[in-house]
């Protein structure tokens, strides 16, 4: 993103970011040529959604997301992100490629969130979130003990 936001070198990069070293500067800056088209495609989708979730109600109706979430496979991470925060906070760990969610109760479903494959959701993480929401929407009902 440094690159293409400010046009830094590699050794630039390694400058603001003092963790980087030249060989994983590079290797990224490798990764990104071979796949320009699919990042910058990507790059693109998740600016035009955070524009849009920029100019919409933060807070989202449960039984709305428990019914996009039907379609495993065809969910956004970010999206899911976005859902999974709207209903139980941020997640407990950002620094790592795991996002652990704290749920109101003991026990299944958990939610340990991940990245995919060209920026999808894994689905069976779509389905711990959805069943999340279903178990959450059922307490808040008065239907469930938990």
């Amino acid at each position: 993103m440094d690159y293409l936001a400010y046009g830094w070198s590699v050794e630039e990069m390694c400058r603001q970011h003092p963790y980087l070293t030249l060989a994983e500067a590079h290797g990224a800056m490798s990764y990104y040529f071979d796949n320009q088209e699919e990042i910058d495609l990507e790059i693109r989708t998740e600016w035009e959604e955070a524009k849009i979730s920029k100019n919409t109600n933060r807070y989202m109706d449960i039984d709305k997301a428990i019914q996009e979430l039907q379609n495993e496979k065809n969910i956004r991470f970010t999206r899911l992100m976005k859902i999974t925060e709207n209903f139980f906070g941020e997640p407990r760990n950002r620094g790592s490629s795991h996002y652990p969610f704290k749920v109101p109760w003991e026990g299944e479903p958990r939610i340990n969130l991940q990245q995919g494959k060209q920026g999808k959701a894994k689905p069976y993480q779509v389905k711990q979130v959805r069943l999340a929401l279903i178990k959450r929407k059922e307490i808040l009902e008065g239907k469930n003990d938990d």
